[in-house]
């Protein structure tokens, strides 16, 4: 898994590609359009985002669905002529570690450090 934390924060930056999560998180309803998929109990295909989300063009949630595709928050599987997509859990377990460990992770102590930012490094003086 080679996603950097600025693609990963660039496909959240979106409250629509927030809410495609949030709709795949909670998974099928009885009234899904889509069969149900035998391997992926959960799992939703675009008809069902798209009847969810309401007034959107099936071409601007095509896009939507590919930044979180390219990004790999999201995965999506091929059953005939439906395509079904679900949460990619383990990026968003990495995800949540990247944060965890550029934010929260307690700080050296040191009188100088380095941070990397997108693969370069930028070397920080800490305040004595």
């Amino acid at each position: 898994m080679k996603i950097s934390l600025t693609q990963l924060a660039l496909a959240l930056s979106d409250p629509l590609r927030v809410q495609i999560l949030d709709l795949l998180a909670a998974g099928r309803t009885p009234c899904c359009a889509s069969p149900d998929h035998p391997e992926l109990p959960r799992a939703l295909c675009a008809t069902d985002v798209q009847q969810r989300l309401g007034a959107i063009t099936p071409s601007k949630l095509s896009y939507h669905l590919k930044i979180l595709r390219d990004a790999e928050l999201i995965q999506e599987r091929r059953q005939g002529k439906w395509i079904y997509y679900e949460l990619n859990r383990a990026t968003l377990c990495h995800f949540s570690q990247l944060l965890h460990q550029r934010y929260l992770a307690p700080a050296p102590h040191t009188a100088h450090s380095q941070i990397v930012v997108d693969n370069t490094i930028i070397n920080e003086h800490l305040c004595g």
